[in-house]
């Protein structure tokens, strides 16, 4: 049975409707994928964790396939299944919100590797772009000359891991410019 650890909930799975009753099914498959990008545990399994008959859990499991939430993979003896892993289908939320580690599979070895997206540091563009997709292009170029000038280290002397964070972090510290407004007078 599952004792401590976590599960990864993305946005779009807690405000999807047509999951309510398969969510916490996905979380544990969530919790069970996190070490290897897999999960090999049965219906059975799952029917005792959530105390409900197989029947259920093929249901569950069914729905979350046909939804593209998670990709199952079969090894079979004629009708029997042997073997089943199950992966979380959708690993990555938007372009700008790469935060979390994506499995990469090294075809050479077949060993796991977690990567994490974000470790590369931003070219002056892609801050400008970044900046600009925030509508605060006056923070490009502070945000890139303080990060630059310091090798993408922090304040706290830790390497920046996610620099469209930090860039958040800064925007939320920094009031945006007034905008000088014009009036016209009459003489």
């Amino acid at each position: 049975m599952i004792q401590d650890g976590y599960s990864i909930c993305f946005n779009e799975w807690a405000l999807d409707t047509r999951i309510k009753n398969e969510l916490p099914f996905l979380l544990i498959i969530s919790s069970l994928t996190a070490k290897t990008g897999e999960c090999f545990a049965g219906n059975k399994y799952f029917a005792g964790l959530f105390n409900v008959d197989e029947s259920t859990v093929s249901r569950w499991l069914r729905k979350l396939i046909k939804l593209e939430y998670i990709t199952a993979e079969y090894e079979r003896r004629g009708a029997e299944v042997i073997k089943r892993k199950l992966r979380i289908a959708k690993m990555s939320i938007d372009e700008w919100q790469k935060c979390q580690s994506t499995v990469i599979k090294n075809a050479k070895d077949k060993n796991i590797i977690y990567k994490n997206n974000n470790n590369n540091k931003p070219t002056k563009q892609d801050v400008e772009n970044y900046a600009q997709s925030r509508n605060r292009p006056d923070l490009a170029e502070k945000f890139w000359d303080f990060f630059n000038a310091t090798d993408w280290v922090d304040s706290n002397g830790k390497q920046v891991k996610n620099w469209k964070a930090k860039f958040i972090t800064w925007e939320s510290h920094t009031p945006k410019p007034q905008q000088k407004s014009e009036t016209w007078w009459r003489e």
